[in-house]
């Protein structure tokens, strides 16, 4: 009786429902490979497997929060709302033609859709194991459905998902190797040298972080990309790439000198001199050159060796925001005809920011003070727009976001934070635009591409500055602004009472004014 099945658990009565639906041949659609709903539904749920596919989108989760008791069915009004969140654009004569195609006979009207039926459908798209499920990633990154990309973007690729499984499961790349290389067996029996930053290949595959997320031919790929001359695998250069949230950094360690974007995107840091991204590091970093290179020069004759140089590049943590062309070409800047480094030179080259040469000689003049417009060199690699075209066409799109936000006061920020756990200011391209279809804002794949070019500033293709975003889509209100920034005013004290409630004594010579005015 309807009474009964009130009582009943939500999962119990969806079994018991399936259950009953199957004996009496009136069964909701199979869960076979080839199952049929229907030429318009077949048409319609193909169509919604290629828009969750190309957006890296979880459909289950658009029902989860309809279904407390994880029965996996919910009412025909929640399956219409999930479906309108998801993005797809359909008409209201599709969206009744999906919602009958899982409609549960017999059911009540709370678990009236099986939804459960149509994420497993959708799912599909992924692979037999699910795709972008939890309980089965250990599928490999290849398993995705994509396209063969060439082996070094392939490369940066895993180095990026390393950087994301470090981060997110607060893993040390380098504490899973360094017992090996600081071990404390003698010197002729150690594989590699004492606190080399290098492991052994079979040590570099047998102590990876994660092998149920990696394939053995991704794992050979990141040991072939950071092997050294004698077969090692330096697993330091690897830590300072995921560190670094740049894998740009990578080409470094590439045999033959690396692969070089095939793409055709031009960055800014390829516009730029190789001594104003270090100059940039060093004031942001705040270090002073010029100190650990007289441990170098004990005669203090102001000049070192060119490894020297490098060996100081290194204990200052610089080196690895420019490439190894770059530091060649530095060096040879600054090198005397004898082949030896001024380093004199150099360092006052490089500490302009912090300094202006010849200051006694006009005590008076202003020194401006270093700011992020300082340091922007070095920590942004953007793509350059030459297309004015592509330009406009960025404007034209930010001119319609911000309508649509300030319409319906969508709050941008929360939504990002909630997908950057790290708070790094950065987040995926994908993770981007499901942020943007949850807020029902959805973009196509070109207008998803054409911000990409705009906001992905660390030199790859991956990490989108959604701050910037934010900041370019809802800006701040003007007079909110100026409330954040004037100063709060002090009040006056009071005539009657001190600072600790007391009363305060009336001055005689002014109450005798008073009475005589009177």
């Amino acid at each position: 009786s309807p009474a009964a099945r009130t009582r009943w658990p939500a999962g119990r009565f969806m079994e018991r429902t399936r259950q009953q639906a199957v004996m009496d041949g009136r069964g909701g659609p199979a869960m076979s490979g080839s199952a049929s709903f229907g030429s318009g539904a077949n048409k319609l749920i193909g169509r919604m497997q290629q828009h969750a596919k190309q957006r890296r989108i979880r459909v289950r989760d658009f029902f989860i929060d309809w279904d407390g008791h994880h029965a996996g069915a919910c009412s025909a009004a929640q399956f219409q709302r999930a479906l309108d969140r998801i993005g797809m654009p359909m008409t209201s004569e599709e969206l009744d033609d999906l919602t009958n195609a899982f409609r549960i006979p017999n059911a009540m009207p709370v678990v009236e859709i099986d939804y459960h039926e149509f994420c497993t459908a959708v799912d599909r798209a992924f692979g037999p194991t699910g795709g972008l499920s939890a309980t089965n990633s250990t599928a490999s990154f290849a398993a995705t459905g994509e396209l063969p990309v060439a082996e070094g973007e392939k490369l940066r690729r895993i180095a990026e998902r390393l950087r994301r499984m470090c981060s997110s499961h607060g893993v040390v790349l380098k504490a899973c190797f360094s017992d090996f290389e600081r071990s404390s067996l003698p010197a002729p029996t150690r594989p590699t040298p004492r606190r080399s930053g290098k492991v052994t290949r079979g040590q570099f595959i047998r102590c990876f972080p994660f092998p149920e997320r990696f394939t053995m031919e991704e794992v050979q790929l990141l040991a072939d990309a950071f092997s050294t001359e004698s077969g090692d695998v330096h697993y330091q250069a690897l830590h300072d790439v995921v560190l670094g949230s740049d894998t740009s950094g990578i080409e470094g360690f590439w045999p033959g000198g690396g692969p070089s974007q095939r793409d055709g995107t031009e960055w800014t840091h390829s516009r730029m001199h190789p001594m104003e991204r270090l100059r940039s590091k060093v004031v942001e970093r705040r270090v002073r050159l010029f100190e650990y290179f007289q441990d170098f020069d004990p005669l203090r004759k102001g000049v070192c060796t060119t490894g020297q140089m490098k060996t100081v590049m290194n204990i200052l943590d610089v080196a690895k925001a420019i490439s190894r062309e770059d530091l060649d070409l530095i060096t040879a800047g600054f090198c005397r005809a004898d082949g030896m480094f001024d380093y004199r030179a150099f360092c006052s080259e490089a500490d302009k920011h912090f300094t202006t040469p010849g200051l006694e000689k006009d005590p008076s003049l202003p020194i401006p003070v270093p700011d992020a417009t300082m340091t922007s060199p070095g920590r942004r690699n953007r793509i350059v727009l030459n297309s004015s075209r592509k330009v406009a066409e960025i404007e034209a799109l930010h001119d319609r976001l911000r309508s649509k936000v300030r319409k319906n006061r969508i709050l941008l920020m929360p939504a990002f934070k909630d997908m950057d756990r790290t708070k790094r200011g950065h987040i995926s391209a994908s993770q981007f635009a499901r942020v943007l279809v949850q807020l029902n804002l959805p973009l196509s794949d070109a207008e998803v591409e054409c911000l990409r070019a705009r906001y992905c500033d660390l030199g790859n293709h991956v990490d989108f500055n959604y701050v910037d975003f934010v900041h370019e889509v809802d800006p701040p209100d003007l007079s909110q602004r100026s409330l954040q920034t004037t100063p709060r005013t002090m009040d006056a004290p009071s005539k009657y009472f001190t600072a600790m409630g007391g009363v305060r004594p009336v001055d005689r010579g002014m109450r005798s004014a008073a009475l005589t005015a009177r």
